[in-house]
């Protein structure tokens, strides 16, 4: 897909940021997303890749700069329930079960929305037979699964996802992994990943933007493709470990 505005999903210009007066955390960082892609942010640690999650969120304001979701600026009211962010653990309401979890975004957004587009949210991520199962009686695993069902009934047109699955063990991560490609690819919205793990952010990404150390600048921008389909199959591959070695490489 051609690089242009037209087809950006996400503009991030110029953008700078502090807590306080003397952490500067991000200096003039500009990238951009386009439309059904998904982008990942890798970086030393304390780069600002979660603080850059946090801007497009509306959750922090910058302290310079420009980000544009869609051609509207992100401090816009009209954006409100169209941006999700999702932190590093799965976050699912104790009191409420699986099915109750994954209904919240049609109540907060108040929409009408028959029951079937849970269950099929519930088939998709393979969770049958748990709907009335509450949060302590899931897995790690299912607990994810729980939210990207969640994500697919409340058809977010960005998604912001902040180390989505580093409490899960390697071959769960794979899974998730693979499942987030699947869901991504039917529902064709963009995503923002951050990501310590340079192989996860291959697998998962179209773009990998890679940051300085503190105050976070964009070193490079790396575009990934494949011959064949992404499976978990593709990790085994010379092609897989050739991209991770270039991201490698480009890492302060």
């Amino acid at each position: 897909m051609a690089e242009n505005s037209n087809s950006e999903s996400l503009t991030v210009r110029d953008l700078s940021f502090s807590f306080g007066k003397k952490l500067k955390v991000l200096t003039n960082l500009s990238f951009s997303l386009n439309q059904e892609e998904v982008l990942a942010l890798v970086g030393p640690s304390g780069c600002g890749k979660t603080t850059i999650a946090r801007l497009i969120g509306g959750f922090l304001s910058p302290a310079s700069g420009e980000i544009r979701i869609n051609g509207t600026s992100a401090e816009k009211e009209e954006l409100k329930g169209t941006v999700a962010l999702f932190s590093q653990a799965p976050t699912l309401l104790p009191w409420r079960t699986m099915e109750g979890n994954i209904r919240l975004p049609l109540e907060f957004e108040k929409v009408d929305r028959s029951g079937a587009s849970i269950d099929e949210a519930v088939e998709t991520v393979g969770l049958m037979g748990f709907e009335k199962s509450y949060p302590d009686q899931l897995s790690g695993g299912m607990k994810q699964r729980a939210v990207f069902a969640r994500l697919i009934v409340a058809e977010h047109k960005l998604v912001l996802l902040d180390e989505p699955f580093s409490s899960l063990d390697d071959f769960s991560r794979q899974e998730m992994g693979q499942l987030f490609i699947e869901i991504q690819r039917s529902r064709k919205f963009a995503a923002v990943i951050v990501t310590h793990s340079i192989e996860e952010a291959v697998f998962l990404a179209n773009k990998v933007v890679v940051l300085s150390a503190r105050p976070g600048q964009v070193v490079s921008e790396h575009r990934i493709s494949f011959e064949g389909p992404r499976t978990r199959e593709l990790l085994k591959k010379q092609e897989f470990f050739n991209e991770v070695q270039k991201i490698r490489s480009l890492l302060p």
